[in-house]
């Protein structure tokens, strides 16, 4: 039984990665039917930047993360502005090559300004390093940071989307871009909040892990490709279907680690998700109703 709890917990807290990233992928593809293939890469560089705050310029850690995801926001919004917004109308494919164009671009910046050597992003007082047990079951301080700020970041976000008149917005539009335009909402400005919500997310994600999986060049690249596959598990329509992808994932990942032949591990995750898919080509958390109407 203790095994059992330490892999589901293991599972969880990848699973949390995932279901961040995925987020943030479908914020952008349920608003605006876009693929953002920089997610990865802006997430990376946010915490890249994080780190250079707080042991480069030996600002505090907090302050650190908060000035980074600023920084990032504000910068966001200028690559909107100069790169998504005049492709706004045009089809999905000038979109996702620009995604992409921005994806080389910000690696390339991030090798030239941070270098591409592996680092920790400092946490004070080593609490990375801190473990603990309970019923023979080992866990980690920071762990337990991760495992409450994601809960609080989805609350947030829950609570725009619904709550809010940007979330409103966002939601409208993902009915029907028309009706929308009727209505005298504006899409450049769900367009950018939206792509600064997303990133955001994916920037706090790059943040949180950063201690985890060390900062490197691409570092938040793998996450970034399984948090694909959670979206779509998710259905890529429904936002709670993008977290609950994520922890499934996780979970299928911890499990087979464990289990399947040393062969299958990385792969059974992904063969599994793709049986799913074969059965349930929405997603499992998308009602067919939903996916026609949107």
């Amino acid at each position: 039984m203790t095994e059992f709890i330490q892999l589901l917990w293991s599972g969880i807290l990848n699973g949390m990665l995932y279901a961040l990233i995925g987020l943030s992928l479908v914020l952008i593809f349920k608003t605006a039917r876009i693929l953002n293939f920089a997610a990865g890469t802006m997430a990376g560089f946010t915490g890249w930047f994080a780190w250079w705050w707080a042991t480069k310029q030996g600002i505090p850690f907090l302050l650190a993360i908060l000035v980074a995801i600023v920084m990032v926001a504000v910068a966001t919004l200028l690559i909107e502005r100069l790169t998504i917004r005049p492709l706004i109308n045009e089809n999905f494919l000038s979109i996702v090559t620009i995604t992409l164009g921005l994806e080389f671009l910000i690696a390339n910046l991030s090798i030239n300004f941070f270098g591409g050597r592996a680092e920790s992003l400092r946490i004070p007082g080593d609490i990375q390093f801190k473990n603990f047990e309970i019923g023979g079951v080992r866990f980690n301080w920071w762990h337990v940071v991760i495992l409450i700020s994601t809960f609080i970041i989805l609350a947030i976000v829950g609570y725009i989307v619904n709550r809010t008149e940007l979330g409103l917005a966002m939601r409208a539009f993902a009915e029907d871009k028309d009706a929308a335009r009727l209505m005298g909402i504006k899409e450049s400005t769900v367009s950018q909040w939206t792509w600064t919500l997303s990133v955001t997310v994916g920037g706090l994600a790059g943040i949180l892990f950063a201690p985890v999986l060390f900062l490197q060049q691409d570092y938040m690249n793998i996450p970034f490709i399984k948090g694909f596959v959670a979206a779509i598990l998710g259905g890529f329509t429904s936002l709670s279907g993008g977290v609950l992808g994520g922890l499934l994932l996780g979970e299928l990942e911890a499990f087979a680690v464990k289990y399947a032949p040393r062969q299958m591990a990385a792969a059974l995750p992904v063969i599994i998700v793709f049986f799913i898919l074969l059965i349930r080509p929405r997603g499992l958390f998308t009602r067919a109703k939903a996916h026609e109407r949107v």
